[in-house]
């Protein structure tokens, strides 16, 4: 019987950092993205299907990426893959591809939403529909829990707050469709870098004693300007909600994002 761990969640949120701490301290194979020439589309996500399933469902074309991929992972007793973009094309939808005594926890990974701006705003990563096909989740899609509207006049600026919000709605959104199926550990990026907060994580995977903690993973090299910090920051104190309420409500209306919404 085989443990997997994936992650819910933003990205530029740990996720790199995770799949080390995973793999110093505990018995298992850990991956964080697959990256390699021809692995996109068979181990990693493709450009395209991060639309696919957003715009058009979990389709043909993303129920065979699945399969194929989970077909792939190696013969272990704990595999985790913290690839965050996963759970944005269809994972947590698709997990019933796994062996029926495979038993799975999803980490819904948090971080502090201007330190999370901030890091995108430094890679440019919203300033290229391309990369944000590849790795985040674009306003116009047809299924989404957040309306884009508040945000469509803000810019770059505005597309990050909108995305941040929605994934937020959608970590509230998966354990409750799903919380009777799978497993869903809550984390912050703050908490769990320490030693404490790691053995409290570690702890939940059966993980006792010490723990190693990794050197830092992935940090900007570069960082944003006081000007921008300030407009971000005014611009994320705007956004209020409640994202179990909005999620629940999504729900309730019929919605569902593995299903195109044609209204």
């Amino acid at each position: 019987m085989t443990e997997f761990v994936y992650t819910l969640t933003a990205g530029r949120t740990g996720t790199a950092w995770l799949a080390k701490l995973f793999a110093a301290n505990v018995d298992c194979i850990a991956h964080h993205e697959f990256m390699g020439f021809g692995q996109f589309g068979i181990l990693s996500q493709d450009v395209g299907l991060m639309g696919a399933f957003n715009h058009w469902g979990n389709r043909e074309r993303v129920q065979n990426f699945w399969q194929r991929k989970f077909s792939l992972v190696p013969d272990c007793s704990l595999y985790v893959e913290t690839n965050h973009a996963l759970a944005k094309c269809g994972l947590i939808e698709n997990l019933s591809m796994l062996p029926d005594d495979a038993t799975v926890s999803i980490i819904v990974l948090q971080r502090d939403w201007l330190a999370q701006a901030s890091s995108y705003i430094a890679r440019h990563d919203f300033a290229n529909y391309s990369t944000v096909w590849l790795w985040y989740l674009d306003a116009r899609y047809q299924n989404v829990i957040v309306s884009a509207d508040p945000f469509a006049n803000l810019g770059t600026l505005g597309h990050i707050a909108w995305y941040i919000a929605e994934m937020e709605a959608r970590q509230a959104y998966y354990p409750l469709l799903y919380g009777d199926r799978y497993r869903f550990v809550s984390a912050r990026l703050e908490e769990m870098t320490t030693h404490a907060g790691a053995q409290r994580l570690l702890g939940q995977f059966g993980h006792t004693g010490p723990v190693e903690l990794p050197p830092r993973t992935n940090a900007n090299a570069s960082q944003v300007d006081t000007e921008t910090e300030e407009q971000l920051r005014s611009l994320l104190d705007r956004i209020s909600f409640d994202a179990v309420e909005l999620a629940q409500t999504y729900i309730n209306a019929g919605r569902r994002l593995d299903v195109r919404f044609e209204g």
